[in-house]
């Protein structure tokens, strides 16, 4: 059984996650894209992972995209708002976070903007945390091994002492490489079971 102190979570398809497509898919079909295709614009692009970086201001992305698109209606706020309305928060995953708080450090490693902080004290997400590292705050991005460093070192915590979940392959292959324990979130089920593998007590279910 694994000796663990921390959890750390990736926030964007583990913690919150699309389970409503429609609003995306209505927003890239006004500009000719698939939902798939204004995902990549806006995340995985080089202007996204530019913001993902803090080298540039999701506002100045998403006037960048309207300006490239013919957009005329809809300002940045509006599309923003429009790209993540169909998302949702885990409840029953932030349920066994907070049964957590005390036995564990947790921990929240995210690639995302800059804004990502303020954004966090509006939600159920407040407070739950132990440490928050922002890829835009450190002009770092996972898979890079400095960024993982650094939440460890803010949790205060040896690699082999904290699991990281996460959605990407490639981000969980990094960790585990650290030394790491990891788990590559497919369904929240499998993560939980995963937990519980190494020893991770769950809630009744819920």
């Amino acid at each position: 059984m694994a000796h663990l102190r921390a959890l750390v979570f990736d926030l964007g398809g583990v913690l919150v996650r699309t389970e409503d497509p429609a609003p995306r898919a209505a927003l890239a079909a006004r500009w000719g894209l698939s939902a798939s295709r204004l995902a990549y614009e806006l995340l995985d692009s080089p202007l996204g992972v530019q913001a993902q970086l803090g080298k540039r201001h999701p506002q100045d992305l998403w006037r960048e995209l309207l300006q490239r698109y013919g957009e005329r209606e809809l300002d940045p706020d509006e599309a923003n708002r429009r790209f993540w309305a169909g998302d949702r928060f885990d409840e029953v995953l932030i349920a066994h976070l907070r049964s957590w708080r005390g036995r564990y450090r947790l921990g929240l490693l995210s690639n995302a903007w800059i804004t990502l902080r303020s954004w966090l004290e509006t939600t159920p997400l407040k407070d739950l945390f132990d440490a928050v590292v922002i890829s835009a705050e450190e002009g770092l991005m996972k898979p890079d091994p400095r960024i993982y460093a650094r939440i460890l070192g803010m949790l205060e915590v040896l690699p082999q002492e904290a699991v990281f979940v996460d959605d990407r392959p490639e981000n969980v292959e990094a960790a585990r490489r650290l030394g790491m324990h990891a788990i590559h979130f497919q369904n929240r089920d499998q993560v939980l079971q995963d937990l519980a593998a190494l020893g991770v007590p769950l809630l009744p279910r819920l």
